[in-house]
């Protein structure tokens, strides 16, 4: 399926991932070294932020994840 999707969309939806591992990433190991008390007050903004992330990854699967027709697929369809 990976191979159907588009180059620009493999972008798309890898550029997503990276902005969400690097959020996981900075968020598990250096905000916490630079701040013993993380999240500590700005909880609910982390959780916000999280959150956001979140759906917005799950909205990038949603609309780069789509599979490239052939030409001619959509007649094939009709026929059947």
């Amino acid at each position: 399926m990976f191979l159907a999707i588009t180059t620009q969309n493999k972008l798309l939806l890898g550029g997503m991932a990276a902005i969400f591992i690097a959020f996981a990433l900075v968020s598990s190991f250096w905000l916490p070294s630079r701040n013993p008390n993380f999240p500590g007050k700005n909880r609910n903004t982390f959780l916000l932020v999280t959150g956001v992330l979140f759906v917005g990854m799950l909205l990038a699967v949603e609309l780069f994840a789509v599979e490239e027709e052939e030409p001619g697929e959509e007649h094939a369809a009709l026929v059947r």
